[in-house]
């Protein structure tokens, strides 16, 4: 693949078609949590939104193996690599967790709920150290303000995040002697696993509550290593660019999966093991259409943070539209589109004084003493997540 920029200044190797693709997965997943919380009206919408974990977890892989194994490969150890990785994760992973504690604290205050205040800090603690809550360790709060049933109560979403960094680190660790044979064993092993997951919990959306953690391990576990194989089996040989309009087919496809696709392990182990690749394959072959491309890099860029925040921020937007005396409920398609467009603007403003700023300086000081120039590599918006 060519490794010259081009007029705009971006390169082929950035995968913007994937980094589009990304975003939009993110924003599904918001719509769904939203609407989940207004209503049962998601048994009739976008029924299959949980496989957005899987494709976000193989296009985790896919861009993280080009932007980092060959730096693995080099010599960067894997304490370096994971430092990298921490400080581009943890900043938004820890306020996504303070602030859902201090809007129940401020509530328990208020209330008067002093034994709920102080039970409810063991679990803060543990979250932010990325470590699960045990079960009923919570008091039930019957509020968006905290998911006494999830396996990360303050933030529900935030159950994949230590299971990517545990999966980054394996990969880091034995990424010298992870050659593609096995990878393809470790792949292939992991899709069986993830099939027994599948049968046995009888749930595809696994991993956010404790009757179904460890099966989340097994949608991590495959959807990431599999994405680094897509790009080791990618990157063997050039290949021809598809045309523009193949971003539009697939962002039509991409939709269409997670709507019209039936529902069910079936259905989620063949989305998963097929379809999602080929989405993948497909996209990192697809030539941008240059209007596109910075709305593309946009959504890439700020995809993790919408994911990581917009259960955290939903109880505030949900304040807002009380203050306009807007019924959630009612107001469905007004309060749906505000709900996105708030979050997208809060989280670029949060990107810029909040997250880029203290990745910055941790850069500076964490990073300074051990850099290393990185070796044909692009990075790439995707690379966040």
């Amino acid at each position: 693949m060519d490794n010259k920029n081009n007029n705009t200044g971006q390169s082929d190797h950035s995968f913007l078609v994937l980094d589009g693709g990304r975003g939009i997965a993110a924003i599904s997943l918001v719509l769904y949590h939203y609407i989940e919380y207004l209503s049962n009206y998601t048994a009739h919408w976008m029924p299959n939104i949980y496989l957005a974990v899987e494709l976000l977890f193989m296009l985790s892989g896919f861009v993280l193996a080009h932007t980092s194994e060959k730096r693995l490969l080099a010599g960067q150890t894997a304490n370096q690599f994971m430092l990298r990785r921490l400080i581009r994760l943890y900043p938004l992973y820890f306020i996504s967790m303070t602030l859902p504690y201090f809007l129940l604290m401020t509530k328990f205050l208020l209330n008067g709920s002093y034994f709920a205040l102080f039970s409810s800090i063991g679990s803060y603690l543990l979250n932010i150290f990325a470590l699960p809550t045990p079960a009923g360790f919570v008091p039930t709060d019957q509020s968006i303000l905290i998911m006494h049933n999830n396996v990360y109560p303050l933030n529900g979403p935030a159950w994949t995040l230590p299971l990517l960094i545990v999966t980054n680190l394996i990969y880091a660790v034995f990424c010298r002697g992870l050659t593609t044979t096995r990878l393809s064993l470790l792949v292939f092993t992991s899709i069986l696993i993830y099939g027994f997951a599948l049968w046995y919990y009888n749930y595809p959306g696994m991993g956010w509550g404790w009757p179904h953690y460890l099966g989340g391990w097994s949608r991590v576990m495959f959807s990431f290593f599999a994405g680094i194989l897509l790009y080791r089996l990618f990157h063997l040989k050039e290949r021809p660019k598809l045309p523009s309009w193949m971003g539009f087919v697939l962002v039509i496809f991409l939709i269409a999966d997670f709507t019209f696709w039936p529902a069910g392990r079936i259905a989620a182990f063949l989305n998963c093991v097929i379809l999602s690749p080929l989405l993948i394959w497909c996209g990192a072959k697809t030539k941008i259409w240059e209007p596109a491309r910075r709305l593309c890099a946009w959504l890439g860029k700020t995809s993790y943070a919408i994911y990581i925040m917009h259960m955290p921020l939903l109880p505030v937007l949900i304040y807002l539209t009380a203050c306009l005396n807007l019924d959630p409920k009612i107001n469905i398609p007004l309060t749906v589109g505000a709900y996105v467009v708030s979050l997208m603007a809060i989280t670029w403003l949060l990107d810029i004084v909040y997250d880029a700023p203290i990745r910055s300086y941790l850069r500076g000081k964490l990073l300074a003493s051990h850099r290393q120039p990185i070796p044909n590599a692009v990075t790439s918006g995707v690379e966040g997540g």
